[in-house]
């Protein structure tokens, strides 16, 4: 079952039991309130629906379905670790 306690940026649930996984600290680029996840190219801001704290230490990312227009498959929620890394 999808949390409805994290939603993507549109509202809709974005975690379920095979949706995420941890991803290396050189996916993502912290700048301060934003999140640039550079595999994908997607920017999320941590004052936004879809960027939450990483319940570790971190970075996590739930993904989407594939569209044609990514290269690599978007992610919906991204998590954050809590050291600010």
């Amino acid at each position: 079952m999808k949390n409805p306690d994290y939603v993507d940026s549109v509202g809709y649930p974005c975690c379920g039991p095979e949706d995420c996984e941890r991803i290396p600290d050189h996916y993502v680029r912290d700048m301060g309130q934003e999140i640039h996840v550079l595999p994908t190219g997607q920017v999320f801001r941590k004052d936004g629906r879809g960027a939450y704290p990483s319940r570790d230490t971190s970075w996590w990312w739930c993904k989407r379905r594939k569209w044609p227009s990514f290269i690599s498959q978007p992610a919906s929620c991204i998590f954050y670790p809590f050291n600010g890394q």
